[in-house]
Parts: C-alpha cells; sequence; structure tokens
C-alpha cells in the first residue's frame, strides 16, 4: 500500500520595520539558531520557509523578511498581500522605536487582509528593558485596542524568538484561505489542462 503524506499547509508571513532593528537577525536565529553581528542591510526582501508545529498539526511559515530603508517602503504593499501575519519590529531600546513602528503599522493595515494577524514585536530586550518598563503599559494599551498581539525578544540571546513564531502560528485562523497556482482562475475559468 502506497501511502503519501500531505505536504503541511503554508502562510504567508511578512517581518517589517526600520533598518537596522534586526529583522534579519529574528529570521537567522528562528531559521539556523545564530547570531551574526555584522549583517548587510536587506535589499528589496529575502524569503525562508520553515515548518513548525502548529494548532492543527505541522504548517510551513513562508517567511518575507523585507528591506526597512525608505527606498524600499514602496515594496511593503506587495509584500503585504495575502500575508496570514505581519510582524511589525521596532527597536526597544531606542527611545523613539514604538512611534517609528506606528508607521509600519498604518502602512500594513491598509494593505493586510481583515484576518492578517498584526504583532508588535519589540527587539533588543536585552538592551531595552529600562525604555520597555517606561512604555510598556502604552504600547500594551495600543496593541489591546487594535487587536494587536505584543511581543519583546533578543535575537542576540534567542529570547523570547521561538515563542513568537509559535504564537504567530497559533494566531492564523483555521482553514484560512491560501491561494494555491492551481486554484487561481484566470479568464474566469479553472481547468488543468494537458497537451496530449
Amino acid at each position: 500500500m502506497n501511502v503519501s503524506k500531505k505536504a503541511p499547509e503554508s502562510f504567508k508571513i511578512i517581518l517589517v520595520g526600520d533598518a537596522g532593528v534586526g529583522k534579519t537577525s529574528i529570521v537567522m536565529r528562528f531559521q539556523h539558531d545564530i547570531f551574526l553581528p555584522d549583517y548587510q542591510n536587506t535589499i528589496g526582501g529575502s524569503y525562508i520557509t520553515k515548518i513548525i508545529e502548529g494548532e492543527n498539526g505541522p504548517i510551513g511559515l513562508n517567511i518575507w523578511d523585507t528591506a526597512g530603508q525608505e527606498k524600499y517602503r514602496s515594496l511593503v504593499p506587495m509584500y503585504t498581500r495575502g500575508a496570514a501575519a505581519a510582524l511589525i519590529i521596532f527597536d526597544i531600546s531606542d527611545n523613539d522605536g514604538f512611534e517609528i513602528a506606528k508607521t509600519w503599522i498604518a502602512q500594513v493595515k491598509q494593505e493586510a487582509l481583515d484576518d492578517c494577524q498584526i504583532f508588535v514585536v519589540g527587539n533588543k530586550i536585552d538592551k531595552g528593558r529600562e525604555i520597555l518598563e517606561k512604555q510598556k503599559e502604552d504600547i500594551e494599551n495600543f496593541c489591546k485596542k487594535s487587536n494587536f498581539h505584543f511581543e519583546v525578544v533578543s535575537a542576540l540571546t534567542g529570547e523570547g524568538i521561538n515563542g513568537l513564531f509559535q504564537k504567530v502560528a497559533k494566531s492564523i485562523p483555521n482553514g484560512r484561505y491560501q491561494p494555491t497556482i492551481e486554484s487561481i482562475a484566470v479568464n474566469g475559468q479553472n481547468e488543468k489542462s494537458s497537451c496530449c
């Protein structure tokens, strides 16, 4: 008897935020459990896939690490479309980090689907605990009012990274529609064709 295993369902996850806040470091820590202190800024975007355990079994996270420089901001709508979750990353050790994150939140909300889960993520908690103490209540109230998730992590130490992505996986609604190549209809037709 030949039993084939069905591939895990996959979901698009995007990371956005200013250059230097640690988006790539978060992805590298999650994917390879490493921290490299000398990253170059991401140009455009980069992409990884990782299978993790979700609420109903394994799921694939297709993680898009986007460029944070101003000249690439026009690409954010393209990355946001169809995303199951958006992680807005900010530097928790920067007094203005959360205010800067709000501009990214507004841009993502403009393009995201209604069921896109928004995670506001303060990175660099290893050196930002004092600022977090001062701002935590305001950030939590903002997120609660907007129905966003708030997490703090450290790509440097690994603190909170795996937990963040587990929460992302569990936040994705059951049965969320994910378009595939076979399900996209062109000119109203959705048929498979063959040449022979």
